[in-house]
């Protein structure tokens, strides 16, 4: 009886009809307690991100029998995706103990070690599904996956082809080797595979955005400004500036010029800095526009000439402005049909605030070439490999004549705990921005001679200030610096040095160093 009516409700559940699959479980355990039915329970909770239901569901279940592996299974697959993946990781260790068999406790487990980077225990349990199933598609994937994670693009390849050979109608595959392919530089087997994913799923919108990053990177900026709404739709790391989906459906001519256009800021630092530019293209063309702007960056922006108005996220009030109103900063390209000329500047179009400018002036020596420097990125996922040896800065600090600046906060440098002592001959600065973030950094900016910066926030920042800019760009870099040249056309002011190889920092330093000679014999001779 018991068994019938959990197939009735799995039958429910596949149809779509999750409140009657849940009704005809509470109807049984409310007369007959079982382990698989709670167990089915929670897994209905788990579908819709009901994490803390979805548990209490499956431990009753295992409360009634401790050795149901489905249960176990289940609890590891919730907690990795609370993010839980040491706890996750003991409950499937249960599962496989008592049945070392069960191929779907081997996933979910190889999942959670390469959540936390154990490369090694990931690729061990996908190994072992294939001393069960020699044939299993989502083993192949996934270990291509590890090796895509562990750069060892080759193997990547070899085990993305063994799964294409075993399921050629899988979109997840075809993303995977979309990604593969971009990394390895062959940018027209990226889109075709990005391609075959979406014709496969039209609104897988992950893929959608990755294609729409190769598209942008490779100067095909049309599509690639169609495809990055997908930012707001992704399952892995969504874009969460959206506040109305609406916003995205209002298209030109909906917009009057008398009435005032809200943008609100998204994204890093970086990309904040280099499109607010937006504001002046609006203003140009007649609109009354308004940016709304992190809270930490308001002190920054408030006396910015760029937008006619500035408010506060917090300050947000949608009995004045409609929700559906507030247009995300990086929708706009597409809504306004602006396309990569409109964006070139060739002068500076944000300003340091003049009296810290003067305090400044007055920490640094103008007998020495001043060069701010930037060798640090924020521990995150998506910094690209941005940040470069400290100690290959000593190289340049030990050049006559120029005297290297820190753009770093000592909140920053604190937090990368570092042994700084050897960067003895690098200048650097408690009070930085210790009120207003980079209020003082755009002023101690205007004071010097260059800036030589990774892929941050003060790079675009000093290049949007008109400050000659240098930028280090590791092999696999974002989309915006594009392709081969040495120029931007973001930025008029800044130089591009390029890895040629992974990891190759060595090299673009000895180009910096030849650059900078260059520069120390025309302002000395």
């Amino acid at each position: 009886m018991i068994k019938n009516n959990l197939i009735s409700a799995q039958q429910e559940y596949l149809k779509g009809n999750k409140d009657k699959a849940k009704e005809i479980c509470l109807n049984i355990v409310n007369k007959n307690p079982d382990s698989n039915i709670y167990n089915f329970l929670g897994v209905i909770e788990l579908t819709d991100k009901n994490h803390r239901k979805s548990l209490s569901y499956f431990h009753q279940s295992l409360r009634m029998d401790q050795n149901n592996i489905k249960a176990l299974n289940n609890i590891g697959n919730a907690l990795i995706q609370k993010h839980k993946y040491y706890s996750a990781i003991n409950f499937l260790k249960k599962a496989i103990k008592i049945d070392n068999k069960f191929i779907q406790a081997y996933l979910n487990i190889s999942l959670a070690y390469l959540k936390i980077k154990n490369f090694k225990d990931s690729r061990k349990h996908l190994e072992k599904i294939l001393t069960i199933d020699k044939s299993n598609f989502f083993a192949f994937n996934n270990l291509g996956k590890i090796y895509y994670e562990e750069r060892k693009y080759n193997k990547s390849l070899n085990h993305y082809l063994k799964a294409l050979e075993l399921n050629r109608h899988s979109e997840i595959l075809y993303n995977n080797l979309g990604l593969l392919y971009e990394r390895k530089n062959k940018f027209k087997k990226a889109q075709l595979y990005f391609k075959n994913a979406l014709d496969l799923k039209p609104d897988f919108f992950d893929c959608q955005f990755n294609l729409a990053l190769l598209s942008l990177k490779i100067g095909n900026c049309k599509e690639g400004i169609k495809l990055y709404d997908a930012r707001f739709f992704k399952k892995e790391k969504k874009n969460k500036s959206l506040i109305n989906n609406d916003a995205l459906k209002i298209n030109l001519q909906e917009i009057e010029k008398n009435k005032k256009v809200y943008i609100i800021a998204e994204q890093g630092y970086g990309d904040i800095f280099q499109f607010s530019r937006i504001g002046l293209i609006l203003k140009k063309i007649g609109f009354i526009v308004v940016f709304i702007i992190n809270d930490e960056l308001y002190e920054f922006f408030k006396n910015q000439k760029i937008f006619h108005e500035y408010v506060k996220k917090s300050d947000l009030d949608f009995n004045k402005i409609a929700s559906n109103q507030i247009i995300p900063l990086l929708s706009i390209p597409r809504i306004f049909n602006l396309n990569i000329r409109d964006f070139i500047f060739n002068d500076a179009y944000i300003f340091a605030d003049q009296n810290k400018s003067k305090y400044w002036a007055n920490k640094i020596n103008n007998n020495n070439i001043n060069v701010g420097v930037v060798w640090s990125a924020s521990d995150h996922l998506h910094n690209y490999e941005r940040s470069i040896p400290i100690n290959l800065l000593n190289k340049i600090s030990k050049l006559k004549n120029i005297k290297l600046v820190s753009l770093h906060t000592k909140k920053h440098l604190d937090g990368l705990n570092k042994n700084l002592a050897d960067l003895r001959n690098i200048l650097f600065f408690d009070n930085l921005d210790t009120k207003y973030k980079f209020v003082d950094t755009a002023a101690l900016i205007e004071n010097l001679d260059l800036v030589i910066s990774i892929d941050t926030g003060i790079a675009h920042l000093s290049a949007s200030m008109g400050k000659k800019t240098w930028i280090i760009l590791p092999y696999h870099h974002d989309w915006r610096w594009s392709l081969n040249s040495n120029k931007s056309y973001w930025y008029h002011s800044v130089k591009l040095f390029r890895s040629k190889k992974y990891n190759d920092w060595e090299n673009i330093i000895k180009n910096v160093l030849l650059d900078l000679k260059k520069l120390k014999s025309e302002l000395y001779g």
